[in-house]
């Protein structure tokens, strides 16, 4: 149903229309464990359920809100970051849910960020990981299935 090929387009459109960044599916044996991290997250629900995660560093976030919000980046405050990583996700999602069978709909997106911290959407299995790189920062999408 959602395959890594239809994540890699979707998410290079994304990255490359809102920040201007190209970006580059990379070896799925690439870590991000950045000393802090970011997650947006998006649920979509309806004939197909499901969740879709975009895991970064601050790092991208601050750069992909420089190049969003047409600012220096030492002026980024964390909101910026949240917003454009919600926007990010939001639009990541959006796509996602264009190709799932529908009617489905699309939540809200949610933000976690801060140090040591785990993700955890129970009830639900990976269906598509993707390690990419734009720029010199990693980045992952994550596509989980509702299985209950």
């Amino acid at each position: 149903m959602i395959e890594s090929d239809d994540v890699v387009a979707i998410t290079q459109n994304v990255f490359s229309t809102m920040i201007q960044m190209d970006t580059y599916p990379v070896a799925t044996d690439s870590c991000i464990e950045p000393e802090t991290g970011m997650i947006g997250c998006i649920q979509i629900v309806g004939e197909w359920c499901g969740t879709v995660i975009l895991q970064t560093s601050v790092a991208l976030a601050s750069a992909a809100s420089s190049r969003m919000f047409a600012m220096h980046e030492d002026e980024v405050t964390d909101a910026d970051r949240q917003d454009s990583l919600a926007e990010l996700t939001n639009m990541i999602g959006g796509n996602i849910k264009s190709i799932v069978p529908s009617p489905s709909n699309l939540s809200l997106p949610t933000v976690t960020n801060g140090k040591d911290f785990q993700f955890l959407n129970y009830g639900s299995k990976p269906v598509c990981a993707t390690t990419f790189i734009g720029d010199e920062y990693l980045f992952r999408i994550i596509i989980l299935e509702k299985t209950s």
